[in-house]
């Protein structure tokens, strides 16, 4: 009885895991570089931090095809017994597409082995683009001055934010039409995760295909990065503590890698359990600076405030009274540069573990936790202290 409701669960793991899959698929043909002809049975794969993702032989005509693929970066390898090894390195695989790519190969001319290397070039017409918008991968997302996909997101037109930065919506759309999805599920609540966990930000603006329902306005889809083959890790620290009197600090942590491998080939053994896990810390003490400074109440004086904060009219005993406050002047404050009593603390982890249960197919576990607390101050100033000098004749 235990053993059929472990194997039901397993299903409905799976189940759901080839459901909300958003693998993509790379085609496209052998080719001669010399004559132009096609190259029938070359060997293709597709390889990603050491380690191969999926492989392809080409069929009579040239034509290959691999998926499905996750989203992510990765090198392709063209080989023949007649031509010389190929390498295209840095495909982008984009979520729920078909990225066509034509491998164009070289005779061998001597009995020396050649590799050659070529850099992948984006290009600018897509043949399975049906529907309009953007892509950003993680290493433009590093070259620009944001730290979220939120914010990765804003930089594709026909996206408008609202003033504190969020997404106000697609297209002149509510923003309860934008629907935002991470690694495949639709997020309800908080979608902010750490940079370095951000993979690929993908933003939707027309064309919606059918697989997405309940949205009149656009998708915003985030895929996170998984685990790689190898231990890696990463750590960034940045700090204004010696700089300036806002005291903003962040650090910025990630690793990876496999928990179990598999036994069958000790040369390369590929990962069939890993996990990622990255994060983000962040304190600061004024998150919202004045410019040119502030004045708070000197010490002895509010010290006196505390003990008397209520002054006579001077109308008699019981004839009302005037706050103490009211009648301070400028010799009682004193300038300080930053907001007192006011600060931001938070931090955001991401984590994900992957397993490989057939040669086609990973099965993934994923969640993420954002948390922030955040003093805000006031600034008030004394009525009296904004009114102009008076002045007589």
């Amino acid at each position: 009885m235990i053993q059929k409701i472990l194997c039901l669960l397993f299903c409905i793991f799976l189940f759901d895991t080839l459901v909300f899959s958003q693998n993509g698929t790379l085609k496209g043909k052998v080719l001669n570089t010399e004559t132009g002809e096609v190259i029938p049975f070359a060997s293709i794969v597709i390889v990603q931090a050491g380690k191969q993702f999926g492989s392809a032989v080409a069929d009579f005509d040239g034509n290959y095809t691999i998926k499905p693929i996750p989203p992510g970066r990765y090198d392709i390898k063209a080989s023949h017994l007649e031509f010389n090894s190929l390498t295209i390195a840095g495909v982008v695989i984009p979520p729920d597409q078909i990225i066509f790519v034509n491998i164009k190969m070289t005779s061998k001319i001597t009995k020396l082995q050649v590799v050659e290397v070529i850099q992948y070039k984006i290009p600018l017409i897509s043949k399975d683009q049906t529907q309009s918008g953007q892509t950003l991968t993680s290493e433009e997302i590093e070259k620009m001055p944001i730290r979220s996909a939120e914010s990765a997101a804003s930089l594709v037109g026909g996206v408008f934010t609202d003033e504190n930065g969020n997404i106000g919506g697609i297209r002149g759309q509510r923003p309860d039409a934008t629907a935002f999805y991470i690694d495949g599920m639709k997020v309800t609540g908080s979608y902010s995760l750490p940079q370095s966990a951000i993979d690929q930000v993908s933003v939707i603006t027309g064309g919606i295909p059918a697989q997405y329902g309940d949205v009149t306005g656009g998708i915003i889809n985030i895929t996170t990065k998984g685990p790689s083959r190898n231990f890696e890790g990463g750590a960034h620290l940045q700090s204004s503590q010696l700089t300036d009197h806002y005291g903003y600090n962040l650090l910025e942590f990630n690793l990876q890698g496999p928990l179990l491998k598999s036994r069958k080939d000790s040369t390369n053994k590929p990962s069939i359990l890993g996990f990622f896990i990255a994060g983000d810390i962040k304190s600061v003490k004024d998150p919202s600076p004045a410019y040119g400074g502030l004045y708070k109440v000197k010490s002895d004086v509010l010290n006196n405030l505390q003990q008397y904060p209520f002054t006579s009219a001077g109308l008699g005993a019981g004839q009302g009274t005037y706050m103490s406050s009211e009648f301070l002047n400028s010799s009682d404050l004193e300038k300080i540069n930053a907001n007192q009593n006011a600060g931001l603390k938070g931090f955001n982890v991401s984590g994900k573990i992957d397993v490989k249960t057939a040669p086609n197919s990973n099965l993934t576990f994923g969640g993420s936790m954002d948390y922030n607390q955040e003093h805000g101050s006031q600034r008030r100033t004394p009525k009296h202290l904004c009114r102009p000098a008076s002045s007589s004749p």
